[in-house]
């Protein structure tokens, strides 16, 4: 049937609402329940639709609702390569398709968009209808199949949703607070973190950030205020026990890069003076310790390093290490 049904419509509603996408594909239109739904939400937001039967686009008026109609199947949207779109609804419509071309459908679109909606019945058997052969159930799907995707799954009553992160999502917040506690979760970091498995499938910026604040953690105590140096290009800085300064800093702002070796020694021994435990270089700005060469010799020679990895290396500057002579005469 070209209608849907009201489950977790209130969810996907609210999704919308607090995100700022620009472009959304509505696959299995049918009357055009998400286009509107949409339209209410976004006013000017592109809406595209793929739409299989016809008769539909005339009979639902679908063409004053979205602003693309594609009468098609939707798995000759594996033809397409070079379109994206910020969302995808799949709405009580992959049921219809047939379980490969389902299963590949996805798979392309993990690549081409931020956020894959996917509802779908359970054990609801549907041949065609009115003469609509498309509306026939062909495969059955379950979480099993969403197996390999960072993926929020629920169930409610006989229908399932399956919130799928595509790849152009890089965060680990990529569904809005308030939608992630509809569904049983502070937020995502808690949805991760109720099943560590999950964090394998999260976006790899996201891995190698938990990566790094779990070394940073073990290496600088609670209540320390130390010296990151990532040219302001990660989240490392957001931990509530510890305080991360920039470098260069003035004012508790990031300065830009040092003019030379000397201008490096002379702001971390004055932020070292400021009480600064430590300094930690993460993976933006690795390539400091090739180039400013003389500070890297000067932190190695005078400082411990209490860690040193492929993204993250950090230096203990809470005690100066003995001169090597003197190391030598002991």
């Amino acid at each position: 049937m070209p209608f849907s049904a009201t489950d977790f419509d209130a969810e996907i509603e609210l999704y919308f609402r607090l995100t700022q996408h620009d472009c959304v594909l509505d696959i299995g239109a049918g009357e055009g329940k998400y286009g509107t739904m949409l339209r209410r939400v976004r006013p000017t937001i592109k809406l595209c639709a793929i739409e299989t039967d016809a008769s539909y686009v005339e009979e639902y008026k679908l063409r004053d609702i979205y602003d693309e109609i594609r009468v098609m199947d939707a798995e000759d949207l594996l033809d397409d390569l070079d379109h994206s779109f910020d969302a995808v609804i799949i709405g009580d419509c992959i049921e219809h398709m047939r379980k490969s071309a389902g299963v590949d459908l996805l798979n392309f679109l993990v690549y081409r968009t931020k956020l894959i909606a996917v509802k779908f019945p359970l054990q609801m058997r549907q041949d065609s209808w009115e003469g609509h052969k498309s509306e026939a159930h062909l495969s059955v799907w379950s979480e099993h199949d969403f197996r390999g995707m960072d993926v929020l799954f629920t169930q409610r009553n006989y229908m399932c949703l399956a919130l799928v992160r595509g790849y152009l999502n890089q965060t680990m917040e990529w569904i809005p607070p308030l939608v992630a506690q509809r569904f049983g979760y502070a937020n995502m970091a808690d949805f991760y973190v109720r099943e560590p498995a999950r964090l394998s499938l999260a976006d790899s910026e996201s891995r190698r950030e938990d990566c790094c604040l779990s070394k940073i953690r073990s290496a600088i105590p609670p209540g320390a205020t130390y010296i990151l140096v990532d040219e302001a290009q990660t989240r490392l800085g957001c931990d509530r026990e510890r305080t991360a300064l920039p470098f260069l800093e003035n004012s508790g702002e990031y300065w830009g890069r040092p003019i030379d070796d000397q201008h490096a020694i002379s702001e971390v021994e004055r932020m070292r003076q400021r009480d600064c435990s430590h300094v930690v270089f993460a993976w933006p700005a690795l390539w400091w310790l090739q180039t400013y060469s003389a500070f890297n010799l000067h932190l190695r020679s005078n400082y411990r390093c209490s860690f040193e990895g492929e993204f993250l290396v950090v230096f203990d500057l809470r005690r100066r290490m003995l001169a090597s002579a003197e190391r030598i005469s002991e």
